[in-house]
């Protein structure tokens, strides 16, 4: 009987583990035909942190997302200031141009097993392949809509249904002609514990209103 019990125990413990949400970094680079940048996330509960850097990896500018009171602040450790950054309505997207396709191509990327989506718009003449990863990445879909890019690999990436908690760990922009245009790719994944502090504006900074 007590081996019974010890056993549902480490089930129980086991699912609650899996379910929680993904903590941690993600390092990626955007790569276009004129430019190549460095970026991070930084995740803990309903909070992001996006750091754009240089080629040294020195973060040049960073912004803080909340995704509860659905806010962001765009914090520059170079000038010492910060600034609310404006939440826009989300884009209305005429989906008639779109075709979508869920493929049963795999692969594995830093020991996620990642499937491929593939959409297509007829009417700018893109298709953007991305290899996604289930990994209980909750945060993703709604820092996407909070952060409202006009990024075609973020717009498309929303017109996939049920794509609650999967992360693109690649995606690539291509012309119908096979172009490549832009490459988003993962380049290091890090499940660990942050400090709040990195979510927070540093002290000493100075607000900067427009």
């Amino acid at each position: 009987m007590t081996r019974i019990l010890f056993v549902f125990i480490f089930a129980i413990t086991a699912v609650l583990t899996n379910a929680q949400s993904f903590e941690g970094n993600i390092f990626f680079v955007k790569q276009t035909l004129t430019d190549t940048i460095n970026f991070a996330y930084l995740v803990k509960d309903n909070m992001i942190r996006v750091d754009e850097m240089d080629k040294s990896l020195n973060v040049i500018q960073s912004l803080l997302i909340n995704l509860d009171d659905k806010s962001m602040t765009a914090v520059s450790p170079v000038r010492k200031m910060y600034m609310p950054f404006p939440v826009k309505p989300l884009q209305e997207i005429d989906s008639e141009y779109f075709n979508k396709t869920k493929t049963e191509k795999q692969k594995d990327i830093y020991g996620y097993s990642c499937e491929e989506w593939k959409i297509d718009n007829l009417k700018d003449s893109l298709t953007i392949n991305y290899w996604v990863a289930k990994g209980n990445f909750d945060f993703f879909l709604p820092f996407l809509k909070i952060s409202n890019t006009s990024d075609k690999s973020s717009i498309y990436y929303l017109q996939f249904e049920n794509s609650e908690g999967y992360f693109p760990m690649l995606s690539v922009e291509k012309d119908f002609n096979g172009n490549e245009l832009l490459r988003l790719e993962v380049k290091n994944i890090e499940k660990k514990e942050l400090a709040p502090e990195l979510f927070q504006i540093p002290s000493g900074y100075i607000s900067f209103q427009r």
